[in-house]
């Protein structure tokens, strides 16, 4: 879904989420530049999730944001939530993954987890 909003019964405004899509194309691991190709195996990576909270206003009162980063398979191994103004609670995760790749499996190792680079 690129785009999600959600309204009262007044039709105002109470939550307006975006998404920004990058399309991977498997066979290259790049992005997918011809988006006609008809055979092309394509993985939709989620980058980043834009919010902002109007609450019934005319204007967001808070406007948050979260980035996503992914390895060639397609897992998550970065995570970045940025929540309030300013960083003291912006938060930062990385995933580490065992693999089998012969038998294609991926398990999370390991995750850390920062607030605020700490």
């Amino acid at each position: 879904m690129i785009q999600e909003v959600m309204t009262d019964a007044a039709s105002k405004k109470w939550v307006e989420t975006d998404n920004t899509y990058f399309l991977r194309d498997v066979a290259t691991n790049s992005e997918l530049t011809n988006l006609n190709h008809l055979t092309a195996v394509v993985f939709p990576e989620l980058r980043r999730t834009d919010k902002q909270f109007y609450e019934g206003q005319a204007t967001p009162g808070k406007t948050t944001y979260e980035n996503y980063e992914y390895d060639a398979v397609g897992n998550v191994i970065r995570y970045f939530n940025a929540q309030d103004a300013g960083t003291a609670d912006d938060i930062q995760a990385e995933i580490a993954y065992f693999s089998n790749v012969g038998k294609y499996l991926f398990v999370p190792q390991s995750i850390s987890v920062t607030v605020n680079g700490q």
